[in-house]
């Protein structure tokens, strides 16, 4: 089961909509996705390593701050 999300995740980081996908598989491995973002940020990295630190931070924020921020909204 995990490894057909797996591999999608790995799809995603070579779609052009690439960082849009981060961003939304960030906000959900916060709060219900069990597969980590780091799957699709490390190859995305790889192959762009000059939006590196932009990645990260996105990842960082909606991944991490999000989830922390979400549950004193409700």
């Amino acid at each position: 089961m995990f490894k057909k999300l797996y591999d999608q995740a790995i799809q995603w980081s070579k779609h052009r909509h690439a960082t849009k996908y981060l961003a939304c598989l960030s906000f959900a491995e916060s709060s219900f996705f069990p597969v980590p973002p780091d799957v699709m940020l490390a190859p995305m990295v790889l192959a762009q390593q000059s939006k590196a630190l932009r990645l990260a931070m996105i990842t960082t924020f909606l991944g991490y701050i999000c989830r922390w921020f979400f549950p004193y909204t409700l």
